[in-house]
């Protein structure tokens, strides 16, 4: 509450300073600054704005400031002009934002477009001296940020919208439009190849039929146990014919292996390890060699989608309303009354009922029904060669 006190006393001031800066600058607006410092998931779905602002604004410079450990996933983006990251803990105290004000203030940019609700970051961008600051806003937004928001232009977004809804208000109220769907992600250069090399030396023969699993969620209320996990890829490899990739980070290592301890022998034999084989960036590269992915609501799912990946999707608490997805998919969740309790912008770390009914009531049964449903779908619209997937070029 003191900084929003003190940006409100300061108002006055700090207008003033932003109306001399654009009188020196006339004209229409060039520097655009997305704010996106949320997880892998939330920039997937944020790369539509700047593609858009560049489609409509040719001669705009775009830079979007991340969180670090999401950056390097565009890191190859051509659209992008200049990334900056900081995370949520270097925004503490006024050292930490006044840091941040000083970096918007030598980017001299005349529109930023805040997509995490952050109090820190909303004060940064105020102090900054950016002539216009464009705020999204969830329902679920405390009375501090509301009160400081009400300095800047707002953007509505209710529970259960589809993300690419509120993003496109986002987008007209910075004078730009266009599809806030189209989300695409393209590996960097050698990705491809890197992918290949892995793939060779662990005898995947081309066209083999790859179904992918990200077992860990990125927040635990979401994730699925894995003893259920293990007997799920068992099920792939006996009777759908198919070798089974984890998917992970370094840090997923050691949940992938609990997984492949639990597995009979002969599944375990056939299944690939890619915990940690690559970095983040590499990983568009990695999911679209993939036939399908099973994944809850986390960053290789909607890296997957953006690479054009059908998915097997176990829903548990999220709210996949609001991701939209294009893709073919088929979602696995009981229907619960308390289903969904996890939001965009409303993420408990754990159940608020405590039985976490939505993973427990999630059988292996029901998952590997959808993953067979979906591997014949696939087989029938391929040709008999459900590996066939639509790929990035």
């Amino acid at each position: 509450m003191l900084y929003v006190l003190l940006t409100w006393l300061l108002w006055p001031i700090l207008r003033a300073l932003v109306c001399r800066r654009a009188a020196r600058r006339p004209g229409s607006a060039t520097r655009f600054l997305v704010v996106q410092t949320a997880k892998i998931g939330d920039l997937v779905y944020t790369t539509p704005l700047w593609r858009v602002i560049k489609t409509t604004r040719p001669d705009a410079r775009v830079t979007l400031l991340a969180n670090p450990a999401a950056a390097p996933l565009v890191a190859t983006d051509g659209q992008l002009d200049e990334i900056h990251t900081v995370e949520a803990v270097a925004l503490r105290g006024l050292a930490g934002k006044w840091r941040l004000t000083s970096l918007i203030r030598r980017g001299r940019y005349d529109v930023a477009l805040c997509l995490t609700p952050s109090l820190g970051l909303a004060v940064a961008l105020l102090w900054g001296l950016v002539p216009r600051v464009i705020l999204l806003v969830p329902d679920v937004a405390g009375g501090t940020f509301r009160a400081l928001a009400r300095l800047a232009v707002q953007v509505s977004h209710r529970r259960g919208e589809p993300l690419a809804q509120a993003y496109a208000r986002l987008a007209a109220a910075a004078g730009v439009a266009g599809d806030m769907r189209c989300r695409t992600l393209l590996p960097p250069q050698g990705a491809r190849e890197r992918v290949q090399e892995f793939l060779e030396a662990r005898r995947v023969p081309p066209g083999a039929v790859l179904v992918g699993i990200a077992p860990a969620a990125g927040n635990p209320v979401k994730q699925w146990l894995p003893e259920r996990v293990a007997a799920l890829a068992d099920r792939i490899v006996a009777d759908g014919g198919a070798r089974v990739v984890f998917i992970g980070s370094e840090a997923d290592r050691g949940l992938v292996g609990a997984i492949l301890e639990r597995m009979a022998a002969s599944s375990r034999a056939a299944s690939i390890d890619a915990a940690g084989a690559f970095g983040l960036q590499d990983l568009p590269g990695l999911l679209s060699r993939l036939t399908l992915l099973i994944s809850a609501d986390s960053g290789p799912l909607h890296i997957a989608e953006a690479v054009g990946v059908p998915a097997v999707i176990i829903g548990g608490p999220a709210d996949l309303s609001e991701r939209d997805l294009r893709t073919e998919h088929i979602l696995v969740q009981p229907d619960l009354p308390c289903v969904p309790c996890v939001s965009a912008f409303a993420a408990p770390y754990t159940c608020p009922l405590q039985h976490h009914r939505c993973i427990e009531d999630t059988t292996v049964a029901e998952v590997w029904a959808a993953v067979r449903t979906m591997l014949q779908k696939l087989e029938g619209s391929n040709g008999g060669d459900p590996a066939r997937q639509g790929r990035l070029p």
